[in-house]
Formats: C-alpha cells, sequence, structure tokens
C-alpha cells in the first residue's frame, strides 16, 4: 500500500511534466523496509502492518524534482514520522554530485609544505615499478566431492564485510576457520554472485583468492546506481552487501555442519 501511494504520486508528477513540456525523470526509486519493530514481543513476522517507504527520482531541471515532492507532501504529512530528508526536516531537491578518478603521474606533481609559514619542497621519491608477475597466483582450494553434503548459511562459516568504491563494491569473505575455504570458494562462483545482487547489478562480477588466508575478494561493477551521493538508493555505499551475501547457503560435508550448528 505505501509503494502504491509512492507510485501514484509519481504518476501524477509525471502528468504534470508532460502538461508543461518538460522530459520525464531521468531515475526513479521506490524502497521500503519493514520489521514491525513498533509492536515489541506483538510484532508479526509475516505481512508487516508498517513500513517505511522512501521515494527518489532524478531530472534534469530542480523544479521537475520539487513537483514530485509536492504530491508526496500529503501522504508524509498524514503518516507517522513524516516527510524527511537524509538530513532531517522536509525534503527539497538537491544537486546530484558524483566521483570522477583518474590517474595523474607522480612525476607530474610537485611537493611543496608550509609550516607556520616557512616553504620547503621536496623531490619526488619512486618506488617499485609494479610488476603482474609478482602477483601470488596461487590456485584457490578444491573441493573434494561427497554425497553426504548439507547447505549452511554463510554467516556460520565467515566473516564479511562490505564498501563502496565509486560505483562499484567490494564484498570481502574470510573464513572462520581455513579448512571450510574450498566449500566457499566452490559454492560463491562469479555466477552465484551476479544471481544474489541481479536486483542491483548492472555489470559484472569479478572473483580473487586471497592464498594463505582462504579469504575471497568479490569486485561488483556498477552495481550502486552511482554510488555515493549520486545514488538514490537507501543504501548507495553498500554496506550491507556482506550481510546479503552471509545468507547465501553453502554446501558443506555433515560432519562441518554439525561443528558449526
Amino acid at each position: 500500500k505505501a509503494r502504491s501511494f509512492c507510485e501514484s504520486s509519481v504518476l501524477r508528477a509525471r502528468k504534470k511534466l508532460r502538461a508543461l513540456n518538460a522530459p520525464d525523470f531521468t531515475e526513479v526509486l521506490i524502497e521500503t523496509v519493514g520489521d514491525e519493530s513498533e509492536y515489541g514481543a506483538y510484532a508479526q513476522q509475516v505481512d508487516s502492518r508498517s513500513v517505511a517507504v522512501k521515494v527518489a527520482v532524478k531530472h534534469e531541471n530542480a523544479l521537475g524534482a520539487g513537483l514530485l515532492l509536492k504530491e508526496l507532501t500529503g501522504h508524509g504529512l498524514a503518516a507517522p514520522p513524516g516527510l524527511s530528508g537524509f538530513a532531517g526536516g522536509r525534503a527539497k531537491p538537491t544537486p546530484v554530485l558524483r566521483l570522477f578518478s583518474f590517474v595523474l603521474p607522480k612525476k607530474d606533481l610537485s611537493i611543496d609544505i608550509e609550516l607556520d609559514g616557512v616553504a620547503q619542497s621536496f623531490d619526488t621519491e619512486f618506488g617499485k615499478p609494479f610488476s603482474a608477475e609478482s602477483i601470488d597466483r596461487s590456485e584457490a582450494p578444491e573441493v573434494v566431492d561427497g554425497d553426504d553434503f548439507v547447505p549452511v548459511p554463510l554467516i556460520k562459516l565467515a566473516w564479511a564485510r562490505s564498501g563502496d568504491k565509486g560505483n562499484k563494491a567490494n564484498v570481502g569473505v574470510l573464513p572462520r576457520d581455513p579448512a571450510v575455504a574450498p566449500y566457499i570458494w566452490a559454492a560463491l562462483t562469479e555466477e552465484e554472485v551476479e544471481k544474489r545482487f541481479a536486483h542491483y547489478l548492472d555489470g559484472t562480477v569479478q572473483r580473487f583468492y586471497l592464498p594463505g588466508t582462504g579469504a575471497i575478494n568479490f569486485l561488483m561493477h556498477r552495481v550502486l546506481g552511482g554510488g555515493g551521493v549520486a545514488s538514490l538508493r537507501n543504501d548507495p555505499q553498500g554496506k550491507g552487501y556482506s550481510q546479503i551475501l552471509l545468507q547465501a547457503p553453502i554446501p558443506v560435508p555433515r560432519e562441518v555442519a554439525e561443528a558449526v550448528a
């Protein structure tokens, strides 16, 4: 119901844009979250009776975004906790800022430091050139096939942490015991991770094995809707992506499953 309210507001705002012969929104995102926390011990596990809904749009003109805010004001004022923006208070159109990274040769930079009114220049030091051959390319461990395998949530076998890199996201997975690393590697293929993040992913997934630790680093390209303040997502930096991946089932031998139960 909350989502339908927002969808109807977007539809009315679009009609006004067409009436003004203005372009449509370039992006629309509606997200809902609900856990019934305000019901305490009487919270329902299914069919949540309360949700928080977030709607965001992008338009080439602030007035275009303002039209939607006018349509949403009634909903925001008629339901707790009300209408608010990212920084509190009533929402308002804000400019979209985007990170652009680039490489600048170190030789083209000068180092000048001023301390207590005294300026000093320093020469640039050059380190050892990077060589791809220096990377330890040890193969990931292999799983010995077995018939008595049972699925266990990844969270029982490993820790994970995620974060943003512009419009990319990393998810690092570290086994709690290196002995389970082969099973994690076998289950979490690039294709499997792509499926689990298909609703966010607009690019590809790369997987890297870290010898010695059994850890894995997943790099997901174009997965944050622009990333940072350029994204409309509720989680524009992918901080919750590790928690999503930790729910993945990992087939392990029954004795391993019983040990971590």
